[in-house]
């Protein structure tokens, strides 16, 4: 088991619609996102997923878009290459725009 936060909000989307923790289909969209993840890099995906806090919606715009996440703290059971992995890659979308990145 292990348990990550995030240092930046975590950006989810279902239907074209921001998700937050607490949110009808959080939970479901980032256990695929981290088992797609977890596919790309030939690892296990993690399984037990649960969101044990959360911190207060925000709102940014980065290129004129808007993006709205949280940031979180999950726990999990996973393969520790797959958590080293998300240490460097991050938790939901747009990482690379710097959301989802683990403390």
């Amino acid at each position: 088991l292990v348990e990550l936060s995030t240092a930046t909000p975590v950006v989810l989307k279902h239907d074209s619609r921001y998700l937050l923790p607490g949110d009808k289909h959080y939970l479901d969209r980032l256990q695929h996102n981290l088992a797609h993840k977890a596919d790309v890099l030939g690892l296990p995906a993690p399984c037990g997923l649960r969101v044990l806090d959360a911190g207060p919606r925000r709102r940014f715009t980065v290129r004129g878009a808007p993006r709205i996440g949280a940031q979180v703290r999950v726990a999990m059971e996973a393969d520790g290459r797959f958590v080293e992995a998300l240490r460097s890659w991050g938790l939901g979308l747009d990482t690379v725009q710097g959301f989802g990145w683990i403390r």
